[in-house]
C-alpha cells in the first residue's frame, strides 16, 4: 500500500497540513501563545483523508505515543462503520514521544452559540462554577470567506462569551472545501476538524470539550456520526483529552433549560438559512423544530425568530429532516413530560400515518413555504440590509 506524507508548518498566528494535494490551513486569532510543539493535532486532520484514499499516513514530524495509539483505534472504529468511504490504513511517524505537561488546568470548549454548545456550556458552568476558554470554528456553518455574518455571530454571542469565557479564540479553517475534493462527507469527518483544532492548543490546557449533539440513547441510530461518545474518547494523548457535554439531554431537555434565561434565548443562533444567520428566521425546519419544542416545554413562542407565528400543523414540515421522526418524538415527549400532549395529538397521528400521506405534506408544506418566505421574511431581510 502507498504512503501519503503529512508536514505542518507553524507561523505566529497561522498552522497549515499538507498532505497529498489537500493543503488544510487555520488563521487563528486571539491567541498570542505558542501552539503546540507535537504534531498530534494535525495526525486527526489527516486521518479522514488518508482513510479515503486508502493509503498509509506518515506524519514527517512528532506525534505522541498515546495519540499515535489511539488513531490506529479510529481508523479500525470508522472502517467498520463505514467501509464504503473510509478504507483501512495505518499511521506511523517520523518522531514518536510526549512533550511537557499542559501550561494549566483551565479547559477549552468548541462553541458555536447553537443550542448544544450553549446548553453544553451554561449547564457545566452552571454546575461547577467554573469559566472555560471557548474556541470557535470560523468555516463549518459560516463559509470561511463569510466574515460579515461570522462577526455579527460573534457581537449576537457575546454576552454568554463573557459571563462563561475567560478567553475567546477564533479560528479560520478552510477544510471543508479539502473535504469536498476528496468527498469526505462532513458528517462524519467533522469529529477531527473539531479535534484538530482544539488540539492546536494541547499545550496550553488540561481538556477540551464538544457539545453533544445527540443524547446517548439516540447515539445508536445516529451512527455513523462525527461526534459521538465512542470515538471522542479517543482523541487523547499524555496531557490533553477531548470530553463531550451534554450527552444526557436531548435537544427539548436543552431549549427547556435554556428557556429559563432570557440572555442565553437571545443568544442562540441555530437557522439552516444563510441568508439571515445568525438569526433565526422562523420557517426553516431547524427554527420550526425548535417552535414545537418551546410549545411542548414551555407552552409559548420566545420572541428570538424573525417570524414567530407557529401552528402546530406546521411541525408537518420536520418530514424534510434527514431524523424526522427522532426530532418528531422528541417534542411528543416533551409535550408528555409537560401535560400538553393533547396539543399535539394531529402531529402525533400524522407522524405514525402512512408515508405516501406524509410524502403529500411535505408537497404542500413545500408550497406553503415558498410563500411565506415571499410573503413574510423577504421584506424583513430587506428592511434589515437597509
Amino acid at each position: 500500500m502507498s504512503e501519503v506524507k503529512l508536514q505542518t508548518k507553524r507561523g505566529p498566528s497561522a498552522v497549515s497540513v499538507q498532505l497529498d494535494q489537500a493543503l488544510i490551513e487555520f488563521d487563528v486569532e486571539g491567541w498570542k501563545e505558542p501552539f503546540s510543539e507535537i504534531d498530534d493535532f494535525a495526525l486527526w486532520l489527516g486521518l479522514p483523508f488518508a482513510m479515503r484514499m486508502g493509503r498509509n499516513l506518515f506524519v514527517d514530524g512528532p506525534v505522541s505515543t498515546e495519540a499515535l495509539n489511539n488513531a490506529r483505534r479510529l481508523i479500525e472504529y470508522w472502517t467498520c462503520w463505514s467501509p464504503e468511504k473510509f478504507k483501512p490504513v495505518d499511521v506511523r511517524a517520523a518522531e514518536v514521544g510526549d512533550g511537557p505537561a499542559p501550561g494549566s488546568e483551565n479547559k477549552v470548549m468548541c462553541f458555536s452559540g447553537g443550542v448544544d454548545s450553549t446548553y453544553a456550556l451554561a449547564k457545566h458552568c452552571d454546575e461547577t462554577d467554573e469559566k472555560v476558554w471557548l474556541l470557535t470554528v470560523h468555516g463549518m456553518e459560516y463559509r470561511s470567506n463569510d466574515k460579515k455574518r461570522f462577526q455579527e455571530l460573534l457581537k449576537k454571542t457575546s454576552p454568554v462569551r463573557k459571563r462563561f469565557g475567560l478567553g475567546n479564540v477564533v479560528v479560520r479553517s478552510n477544510i471543508l472545501s479539502e473535504f469536498k475534493k476528496y468527498k469526505i462527507n462532513n458528517l462524519h469527518a467533522f469529529g477531527f476538524h473539531l479535534a484538530g483544532a482544539q488540539f492546536l492548543f494541547d499545550n496550553a490546557f488540561s481538556s477540551g470539550a464538544i457539545a453533544a449533539d445527540n443524547p446517548d440513547y439516540l447515539e445508536v441510530v445516529r451512527m455513523p456520526y462525527g461526534s459521538n461518545s465512542i470515538s471522542n474518547p479517543l482523541f487523547r494523548n499524555h496531557r490533553f483529552k477531548l470530553e463531550t457535554w451534554g450527552l444526557e439531554a436531548a435537544r427539548s431537555q436543552k431549549l427547556g433549560y435554556l428557556a429559563s434565561d432570557e440572555a442565553l434565548l437571545r443568544s442562540l443562533s441555530f437557522c439552516k438559512d444563510q441568508r439571515v444567520r445568525p438569526n433565526n428566521c422562523g420557517l426553516c425546519t431547524e427554527c420550526l423544530r425548535a417552535k414545537g419544542i418551546f410549545q411542548a416545554e414551555i407552552g409559548r413562542i420566545p420572541e428570538i425568530f424573525m417570524i414567530n407565528e407557529f401552528d402546530v400543523s406546521d411541525l408537518k414540515a420536520l418530514v424534510f429532516q434527514d431524523n424526522f421522526q427522532l426530532a418528531a418524538m422528541d417534542i411528543i415527549w416533551a409535550a408528555r413530560r409537560t401535560g400538553r400532549a393533547h396539543m399535539f395529538e394531529a402531529f402525533e397521528d400524522f407522524l405514525h400515518s402512512n408515508p405516501k400521506s406524509r410524502r403529500l405534506a411535505r408537497l404542500k408544506y413545500k408550497i406553503s413555504s415558498k410563500s411565506k418566505v415571499r410573503r413574510q421574511l423577504l421584506p424583513l431581510m430587506q428592511k434589515g440590509s437597509d
